[in-house]
């Protein structure tokens, strides 16, 4: 509340106490519970304004102190991604263990959607989002989100200006690429390049793949880089069955998750393709479907709970204290080698060319 309304005998309201602390309502609300992650010059701040103001809580909001009233909102692009489903469930479980309850937007990856859902609950009781953007650039969400908390999950947005937590997509690709040569594999495909996606996951897989190569002396080629409109069980297979059409020779393919994978290894299966003894697959992301699929299939596995628990911890920490520097949280990840990628080349090496060759 400004001097002004203060002389109209209004009473002050937390928003009121928020705006002469220079705080979100939900620091002051945190302070009220005497929440322990608001530092001390922050509630010191807010515990100045409302001596200032002669703010007293209502009673009706002192007896809904201890309700779990604190609302959290979490925006992603596709809630029947089984990355982002696991994901959305780990963040949902993490924080009701800390008493907030969290709200689903899944936007498609549009951008309409995203700057809704960065908008619309700036200016509702949510008190933070954890945002994975796929059409937004780091500019238009800083604009239209103004002070409001958000952490941004992924690659898409890395320039240390908002918080964010992700894996290392890089080193993760290269990894990858790695197994595949040290198996005894030299014509390596990547699948999952997205030429006209402004999201940065598939540049920097691909960047991993590049470097795997070139540390290893094996010259890249360019037709080996499959491009993909989308992350799916169904581009997997068309892309699978393209290349065998195109008759391209490869004998491994980095795939830019494990739905594109799994979408390959059907159509190879279809097609007579032995995987892994003429081709090895690898993915991304350790889902149900790679763990079950035939052959089982090695994959990035990334610390989804860790994930869940860095960027709940960093909102949480971001509404408490508006004015601390930016996380830039990088989570740790495994890779999970199975059947997919077997050591079984030496018959295939014997018999000379690819199946896929031999079919093209």
């Amino acid at each position: 509340m400004n001097a002004s309304a203060s002389a109209q005998g209004k009473r002050p309201t937390v928003k009121d106490v928020a705006e002469i602390a220079g705080v979100s309502w939900a620091t002051v609300s945190n302070v009220l519970h005497d929440h322990p992650n608001v530092r001390a010059a922050t509630r010191a701040r807010v515990e100045a304004a409302i001596e200032q103001l002669g703010y007293q809580p209502s009673s009706a909001g002192r007896e809904l102190r201890g309700a779990p009233s604190r609302l959290l909102a979490l925006a992603i692009p596709d809630i029947e991604s089984p990355y982002f489903s696991h994901l959305a469930h780990a963040i949902i479980s993490y924080a009701e263990s800390l008493r907030y309850t969290v709200l689903i937007n899944v936007t498609g990856g549009r951008i309409n959607r995203e700057r809704l859902a960065v908008r619309a609950y700036s200016e509702r009781s949510v008190q933070g989002t954890i945002f994975s953007p796929l059409a937004l650039e780091l500019d238009e969400v800083e604009a239209l989100r103004g002070g409001f908390p958000i952490v941004i999950l992924g690659e898409h947005l890395r320039e240390g200006r908002i918080d964010h937590v992700a894996i290392d997509n890089v080193t993760a690709a290269q990894e990858l690429t790695d197994h595949l040569i040290s198996t005894g594999r030299r014509r390596i495909a990547f699948m999952g390049y997205q030429p006209h996606s402004s999201a940065g996951t598939g540049d920097l897989r691909l960047q991993g793949y590049r470097q795997s190569l070139a540390n290893a002396g094996i010259d890249l080629d360019d037709r080996f880089i499959i491009e993909t409109d989308h992350y799916t069980h169904q581009e997997g297979e068309a892309r699978s069955r393209q290349m065998i059409a195109d008759g391209l020779d490869v004998d491994g393919i980095v795939c830019g998750n494990d739905l594109l994978a799994v979408g390959a290894l059907r159509q190879f299966r279809l097609l007579g393709v032995r995987v892994p003894e003429d081709i090895a697959l690898v993915g991304f992301d350790d889902t149900p479907d790679g763990r079950y699929c035939w052959p089982s299939l090695t994959t990035i596995s990334p610390n989804k709970a860790l994930i869940a628990k860095s960027a709940v911890d960093a909102l949480i920490a971001r509404i408490d204290d508006a004015d601390r520097p930016p996380s830039q949280i990088v989570v740790p990840h495994s890779l999970i080698v199975r059947d997919s990628s077997a050591t079984q080349i030496r018959d295939r090496v014997a018999r000379g060319p690819s199946r896929v060759a031999e079919t093209g």
